[in-house]
């Protein structure tokens, strides 16, 4: 039962439609169509708007269509809208959502507020069921609801969610499922195999084979992947303009600047590693320096060097994934939000680097094998068919 009918039956009174008032808002766009990204519950917030986004914005340029997104003043913009986030307030937002073509989102305020003024909606749940909370007022031609599979797994119903549950709508489902309501004759011919799990986390890291300018970053600090490169005085000439965090897998001598050094993560590397290493470590923590002690192998893998860590520090262990859909030797096609920069040159992976397949920037797909090498580095990539 819809809840508004159980609300309904349990106060003996009829459902009418709603009288929604609305108030002009300075929107000088002709064809939109409006977009509420996220929710006060963490568990309706979907994470990959960006690419949904990315997905049906050209499609939509060519039809002279714009998104624009509406919200609350503290949400993330998603690049390629129109940003009205915090700037109306409820009646104002309902004008806006009234002179769209539809709109998009999570379950929340906006979708009933559309489904008042009869929109057509493309609408996700994931907490709870679709038939119990959908928008009510909307015929059901003009309607889209996008769920995860409940065949095998129900509806948590919980504010919060880890992994969440709506994550497992592809953006090609929700772009096409958009499209589709809006009448375009468009078919996204694009396939998403897999996402990784810090892949909305944007992260930068640097091979000491350069100098990189932080400020035109807009960072503070960078990662240092001495494990992947090892060259001393670029980590000193890094170190004069910017504080480092160095990811090694062997000792290093820094001669000056140690204050600079936010932390240290050692990568346990049983292909040369040493005893020693161990006592390094403790020289680390004794500088006042964070040290971070990681492994990429399984804890019974590592048996006979865990015990030199002992009184050093909790050895963390990174989380092995293999998804059946990617065995190794597939042709992919990915890209990163992490992005890794050698010899001043941008790119999403190490095998990219190896193959010489710099981009331009994050959004920029890559041709690939899965390896077991890339298989280490799927958490931060957006996977695709060949």
């Amino acid at each position: 039962m819809h809840i508004l009918e159980r609300y309904a039956l349990g106060c003996g009174a009829k459902i009418g439609k709603p009288y929604i008032y609305d108030k002009y808002f300075p929107l000088p766009i002709k064809k939109y169509i409006t977009l509420q990204p996220f929710s006060k519950y963490s568990s309706k917030c979907y994470d990959y708007w960006d690419d949904v986004v990315e997905l049906m914005k050209p499609i939509l340029d060519k039809q002279e269509i714009k998104i624009v997104q509406i919200g609350g003043p503290k949400e993330a913009s998603i690049q390629g809208c129109v940003d009205v986030q915090g700037q109306t307030n409820i009646p104002q937002c309902s004008s806006v959502i009234k002179n769209g073509m539809m709109h998009v989102g999570v379950d929340s305020f906006a979708a009933h507020i559309a489904s008042g003024f009869g929109k057509k909606i493309v609408c996700m749940y994931s907490s709870n069921y679709a038939e119990n909370a959908s928008p009510y007022w909307t015929n059901k031609e003009d309607m889209v609801l996008l769920t995860p599979d409940f065949g095998t797994k129900k509806p948590s119903f919980a504010t919060e969610e880890n992994p969440k549950t709506i994550n497992s709508i592809k953006p090609e489902v929700i772009a096409q499922a958009v499209l589709d309501l809006l009448g375009v004759d468009q078919t996204i011919n694009r396939e998403t195999l897999y996402i990784g799990e810090t892949y909305t986390k944007r992260t930068f890291e640097w091979l000491p084979d350069c100098v990189v300018d932080t400020n035109a970053l807009k960072i503070d600090a960078v990662i240092c992947r001495y494990d992947l490169h090892q060259d001393i005085k670029y980590i000193e000439k890094q170190l004069q303009v910017s504080k480092l965090c160095i990811v090694t897998d062997r000792p290093f001598q820094i001669q000056t600047k140690k204050e600079k050094i936010k932390e240290v993560v050692f990568m346990i590397n049983k292909d040369h590693y040493h005893p020693d290493f161990a006592k390094w470590c403790r020289q680390v923590e004794c500088l006042g320096i964070k040290l971070i002690i990681l492994s990429k192998y399984p804890e019974d893998q590592i048996n006979d060097i865990k015990l030199d860590f002992i009184d050093v520090g909790k050895i963390l262990y990174k989380k092995q994934v293999a998804p059946k859909e990617l065995p190794v030797g597939t042709k992919i096609k990915y890209k990163s939000n992490r992005i890794i920069v050698s010899k001043g040159k941008m790119y999403p992976s190490q095998q990219a680097i190896e193959k010489g397949l710099n981009v331009q920037s994050q959004w920029q797909f890559v041709e690939g094998e899965i390896t077991e090498e890339l298989l280490q580095e799927l958490e931060y990539l957006y996977v695709e068919k060949a």
